[in-house]
């Protein structure tokens, strides 16, 4: 059966990180960009566009913007970007499954629900019910993992929490999920005096890290698990563990 070995956690952001390989050069960690979907309504017609997010930008030129669903209440800006000289190869994961896709369509994005700042973002196939995020490259095994909700007595939660040093504006609102398939819990939290949602990763009581931002799921890619984290414009991976096969 599937079983989840455990090991060293470590935050990787959006640049490419370094690691060696066993000929003694190194592989970067491709980068993992949030995706959002934007449903827009045209003529009568129903339509859904999609963006991979790449972070906070600084155009050089003024923009042209325009609301990207004007007759929705959603509030996100679309400006046109440049069309990449050549296309950019993305793998699409979430609970729509897993497409490979080539795209050189740059956008910037602003005012969404979710961020306020400018951010550059490149528009990549949208589906229904929608991708959540695109890794650089062609990672074709990929797999999307959901966070289950996991329901429990409050006070031993609560509990937990102080036992970290944290005091949680409101003890109610702690939000506790497993990354499904293990036994690896996030707990979720908006901390006294915090403007930013605090999550820590477990198992058990044992204390794994503590991360800023808001859980958003996991996924397998060969494997390694990774729990997907963002924070406004940035989207960072945890390493929670090997996914391996065991009697």
């Amino acid at each position: 059966m599937r079983t989840l070995l455990l090991a060293a956690l470590s935050l990787s952001a959006l640049t490419p990180s370094r690691e060696a390989d066993a000929c003694g050069g190194y592989n970067p960690e491709p980068q993992v960009l949030r995706v959002t979907t934007h449903v827009v309504v045209t003529n009568g017609k129903v339509i859904r566009r999609a963006f991979a997010h790449s972070g906070a930008a600084n155009p050089t030129k003024k923009l042209d913007w325009k609301k990207l669903a004007p007759t929705s209440f959603d509030p996100t800006q679309i400006a046109a970007g440049t069309m990449l000289a050549n296309p950019v190869t993305f793998t699409l994961v979430g609970p729509s499954g897993t497409r490979v896709v080539k795209v050189n369509k740059q956008v910037f994005l602003s005012k969404s629900w979710s961020f306020d700042t400018v951010t550059s973002a490149v528009e990549v196939p949208a589906s229904d019910p929608g991708f959540s995020i695109a890794i650089e490259g062609d990672f074709a095994s990929a797999a999307w993992i959901e966070l289950d909700d996991v329901y429990t007595s409050q006070n031993p939660l609560v509990a937990w929490v102080k036992a970290q040093g944290e005091a949680p504006f409101n003890p109610n609102s702690i939000i506790l999920n497993r990354v499904k398939g293990t036994n690896v819990e996030t707990v979720s939290f908006y901390p006294k005096g915090g403007t930013k949602l605090i999550t820590y990763l477990r198992a058990g009581d044992r204390n794994l890290g503590r991360f800023t931002g808001s859980p958003m799921g996991a996924f397998s890619n060969g494997l390694e698990i990774k729990l997907v984290v963002t924070d406004d414009e940035t989207t960072s991976t945890v390493y929670v563990g090997m996914l391996g096969l065991s009697s």
